[in-house]
């Protein structure tokens, strides 16, 4: 089979290779489409996360089932995926030993295997994954809405680390995909929701999607415009930019709480811990999901979570290594996805 692998930090190609050898309780699947996130670019063209190399980019895939070997199961009482079906994967493999796991935290798992980081990915002709962390779809739904439910299922964790109630005011700084899906969750939520972003296109994406939306130079007027004088209730980080965490951490008035979610090849930051310390700040971080795909695909399939207009650009997936550096490149782009 052919796969697009990465073998050091900026250089990669499609290659051939040998087809996937499942072990017990894993599918064989056929990728339909696939996603590509800034995590991609960050693992691709900075070595973010250590990658293993050589390494088949790619974790967010909507597959069909080509094979579903003796012992597959399912973690969350729905179906059990079966050969044919559609499924979309949970990227993130926990190995269901270690404490974390043992107190239902999955998403932190210290032994955790991760799609396109530490395991061959989606970006190739096949690819396995425990048959436990797929999702089977309705027949009827279109991959290309589908292919939302994974990063919907990381806004959704963003959401609800948040732990803010109607009426109150969540600030986002960042609107790429991840962004405006959580700006729109948040409107829909009844937060009262602003978007900071310099690239003019993004910010209308985020006021479509019934936020507010202010240039980063503009933010602490617009901010206090918005709230009255109060500033948000909490904020959640996008970017994976240094320099977006210490604004926010700058932003945020006592009691504040700041969700870091950005992943960065340079994840260093001074910060001022005299006024985390001051401002009594909570300052959390984000991994992936935790049990947020069935909340997601039913958002997605009912249409409470809007996803049209997302997509900035669609390219076959041999063209992977283009489409990571145009999302590199191009801040104005929303999705890009991949089609096999």
């Amino acid at each position: 089979m052919r796969g697009f692998q990465m073998t050091g930090v900026g250089l990669g190609a499609v290659t051939t290779m040998p087809e996937p050898n499942p072990l017990p309780g894993e599918l064989v699947l056929q990728p339909v489409v696939s996603g590509v996130c800034s995590t991609d670019v960050h693992v691709f063209l900075e070595g973010a996360l250590n990658p293993r190399v050589p390494l088949v980019l790619g974790h967010e895939s909507v597959a069909r089932v080509m094979d579903a070997r003796e012992g597959v199961w399912n973690a969350y009482g729905q179906p059990v995926p079966a050969t044919g079906d559609l499924v979309v994967v949970e990227p993130l493999f926990p190995c269901r030993r270690c404490q974390e796991c043992a107190k239902g935290l999955l998403n932190l798992c210290r032994n955790s295997r991760h799609m396109g980081i530490n395991r061959d990915g989606c970006f190739a002709e096949f690819f396995t994954a425990p048959a436990w962390r797929a999702t089977v779809l309705p027949p009827d739904m279109d991959p290309m809405r589908a292919i939302f439910i994974e990063p919907l299922a990381c806004a959704l964790r963003f959401i609800d680390l948040s732990g803010l109630r109607a009426g109150q005011t969540l600030l986002i700084l960042g609107a790429g995909p991840a962004g405006l899906l959580t700006a729109g969750l948040g409107v829909s939520s009844g937060l009262n929701v602003l978007v900071s972003e310099p690239e003019p296109s993004r910010r209308r994406l985020a006021e479509a999607a019934g936020a507010q939306a202010a240039d980063p130079a503009n933010l602490f007027l617009e901010l206090n415009q918005m709230s009255g004088g109060r500033g948000a209730d909490s904020i959640v980080e996008v970017t994976g930019n240094p320099a977006a965490v210490a604004q926010a951490l700058e932003l945020a008035t006592p009691g504040t709480t700041v969700v870091v979610t950005g992943l960065s090849g340079n994840g260093h930051l001074q910060v001022d811990l005299n006024q985390i310390v001051l401002r009594e700040l909570n300052v959390k971080g984000a991994v992936a999901s935790r049990g947020h795909f069935a909340r997601a695909l039913e958002l997605i399939q009912s249409g409470r979570a809007r996803v049209n207009g997302l997509v900035s650009a669609v390219l076959p997936w041999m063209e992977a290594e283009a489409a990571i550096r145009m999302v590199q490149q191009d801040r104005s782009l929303g999705k890009v996805l991949l089609t096999h």
